[in-house]
């Protein structure tokens, strides 16, 4: 019983742990004391050993190993015979899947894959870098006809050597740190490793070169998911070319250098163009600074107004960035129109939203600003320089928009009050660091809490009360001079030349605690009776 209750948690942690993940994490190694390895069903064997080579021990007697197609396999032995390992392998003819986690290599060169569909081969946590060490061959060429997935996390790099042909794979997910690589969808000749995988569909890479956001991908036109860590542990000198990727089909693309990265990043770099792409789903974790202003990173052809309520015109953009000191947010985007509905620009320390940087919207829905992880001051802050939203192109579907602003007060009051005049359902959530004075608890703003739109509007109605505008209008018909308020509406007399005397108002004056109380005077001088 107790052994049946080990085995079955014992799988679920290590099939789960064998997913490909978002980040070159290792396996967590199962608590486990005792050799495991045990047939789960007719086609399916699930090993925790300390070498491969122990695997046909450790099956019941009379095991066909001919009939398994998926074995997983946990190494937690360091020094282990990889020929022995190797045999055993070969003694599985029919298998179709590996997954492999372990401290080492277990083969000392790559077996015959030719029934392999799934292969993987992932370093343990107990080994937090790889020692593996290995003789580069460029001259060999190796076809793995069936594959279709493959997962290499810093273990087992040095099987593959030269060109490496999978016709079929769709998915790859390839960190070798201390490995160069490239990735084609073309027969191309190259000094270091090259996969040649024409149907490709899902790319998680380490990049070590400087492009960005991706040098050592080209020509898959099946590309649709992207995925490109940084490499801090080596960097290649490669010169760039300026012609496209031939990416266009890529829809998800996410870039980290990791939280630290705007510290150990690389710099300089340089922007690739990925094709004529439609970018649904963007994200850039600690881009190399400057680098959020590349027009191909931002790119979708499809996005387009008509298209924004469709899910192929939606452009999702999730970005975590630092500037050297406060930034224009124009600054840190692309001098061209960009397609993004939905926009959340996570920055330190304090971002300056300007008009200049909303106008490249084409039309906008969305917009959240928040915090990224650092210690600089206004981490996440905003400011508003005037009312930058006047620059958006569609401010009629701005729909929602969450901010912490540095201050609020009528200036603020007056953008928000603009928005809701353009699209009646507009809604958002702020939060304030500094608000004005006030002698009603009703009009009360919380510093730091979040407030909502609505609520922030009704709080700072009765405080942001606009001065009336001083007018002279001078009457052809009649010659008559008549000095009022803009507040004042005259229909009886037809005006030819207007002349707009404004009284200065300070913006301090619009923060009174009580309501401004507006003298209207109305002055007639008819010309004809002084003459």
């Amino acid at each position: 019983m107790y052994f049946n209750w080990c085995l079955v948690s014992f799988v679920s942690t290590f099939t789960l742990a064998l997913l490909p993940p978002n980040k070159a994490s290792p396996v967590e190694t199962p608590s486990l004391g005792d050799e495991i390895c045990q047939i789960t069903d007719t086609h399916t064997a699930i090993c925790y050993v300390q070498c491969f080579e122990d695997i046909t021990s450790l099956l019941a007697p009379g095991t066909d190993q001919s009939l398994i197609r998926h074995l997983i396999v946990y190494q937690t032995n360091t020094h282990c015979y990889s020929e022995v390992g190797l045999e055993v392998f070969n003694e599985f003819t029919s298998l179709q899947q590996l997954l492999y986690t372990g401290t080492v290599c277990p083969f000392p060169t790559l077996p015959n894959l030719s029934n392999i569909t799934h292969l993987s081969f992932t370093l343990t946590a107990a080994a937090s870098t790889s020692t593996e060490e290995f003789i580069w061959n460029n001259s060999t060429r190796t076809e793995i006809p069936q594959l279709e997935k493959l997962v290499v996390t810093e273990n087992c790099c040095g099987l593959f050597q030269g060109t490496i042909v999978a016709p079929h794979l769709q998915h790859l997910s390839f960190r070798c740190s201390k490995m160069s690589s490239y990735i084609s969808g073309v027969n191309e000749t190259r000094n270091k490793l090259i996969l040649i995988t024409p149907e490709l569909k899902y790319l998680d890479y380490q990049e070590s070169a400087s492009g960005f956001p991706i040098s050592s991908a080209s020509n898959l036109p099946y590309l649709q998911t992207l995925l490109v860590t940084f490499n801090t542990e080596f960097s290649e000198n490669r010169v760039i070319t300026s012609d496209s990727l031939n990416l266009s089909s890529v829809r998800e693309l996410t870039f980290s250098q990791g939280e630290y990265g705007h510290i150990f990043g690389y710099e300089p770099y340089q922007c690739v163009e990925l094709g004529e792409t439609n970018l649904t789903h963007i994200t850039l974790v600690q881009p190399p600074r400057g680098s959020t202003t590349c027009p191909s990173v931002w790119k979708c052809i499809s996005c387009t107004p008509s298209n924004q309520n469709n899910s192929e015109g939606v452009q999702l953009v999730n970005i975590f960035t630092h500037s050297s000191t406060s930034a224009n947010f124009s600054s840190l985007l692309p001098s061209v129109t960009l397609n993004t509905t939905d926009l959340k620009f996570n920055h330190a320390p304090l971002l300056q939203v300007d008009g200049e940087a909303l106008r490249r919207f084409s039309h906008l829905r969305s917009l959240h600003v928040g915090e990224v992880r650092s210690t600089l001051q206004y981490n996440g802050v905003v400011t508003l320089l005037g009312n930058p939203f006047k620059a958006l192109q569609r401010p009629q579907t701005f729909q929602f928009l969450h901010l912490v602003l540095l201050k609020c007060d009528c200036e603020e009051y007056d953008t928000f009050a603009w928005l809701r005049e353009q699209n009646p359902t507009f809604e958002g959530e702020i939060q304030c660091i500094t608000v004005p004075p006030t002698n009603s608890t009703e009009e009360e703003i919380a510093v730091n809490t979040s407030i909502s739109i609505t609520n922030f509007l009704q709080k700072l109605a009765k405080q942001c009360v606009t001065t009336p505008v001083t007018e002279v209008v001078n009457t052809s018909t009649t010659d008559q001079f008549v000095l009022r308020t803009a507040t004042t509406t005259t229909t009886t007399m037809t005006t030819t030349t207007k002349m707009t005397l404004t009284t200065t108002s300070v913006a301090n004056s619009r923060l009174l605690p009580t309501a401004t109380t507006t003298l209207t005077v109305y002055t007639t001088l008819l010309l004809s009776t002084l003459l």
